[in-house]
């Protein structure tokens, strides 16, 4: 990587001393080569380069935090903002007094059937008997 380096900056003294000759100036290619030109794009550059790794850093070892400002959420269809909706409305009751949670006591060696029991009393078919 470093002769690729080398080699461009070779190319561009170059360039720039033939630039400076057509344009009647008295560089030489030492000069360039010792920084006495140096175009403020490539300053600039380097000057940005150097803000982005230094916030980069920043961010990645926890020095800065990423501001988010959410203007609006994509709407999941009219089903999902219904299910949503029910799901306020039985919270509020519960919060309101309107409605309760029915808990159902049983000792540790009945609890799996009557779980069991109380998954076929919501299913819409309704309860099922063993045949």
């Amino acid at each position: 990587m470093k002769i690729w380096v080398d080699k461009g900056d070779d190319k561009f003294i170059d360039l720039l001393y033939e630039m400076g000759h057509a344009l009647k100036y008295k560089f030489d290619k030492v000069h360039l080569k010792k920084g006495i030109y140096h175009p403020v794009g490539f300053s600039d550059l380097e000057r940005e380069q150097q803000i982005l790794r230094r916030a980069a850093m920043s961010f990645f070892s926890g020095g800065h935090a990423v501001n988010m400002n959410v203007a609006s959420l994509p709407s999941a269809g009219e089903e999902i903002e219904n299910v949503q909706a029910a799901i306020r409305k039985y919270i509020l009751d519960l919060m309101e007094g309107k409605r309760t949670i029915p808990i159902t006591m049983a000792p540790p060696e009945e609890q799996e059937s009557v779980a069991l029991a109380q998954e076929e009393e919501k299913s819409p078919a309704g309860p099922t008997t063993g045949a």
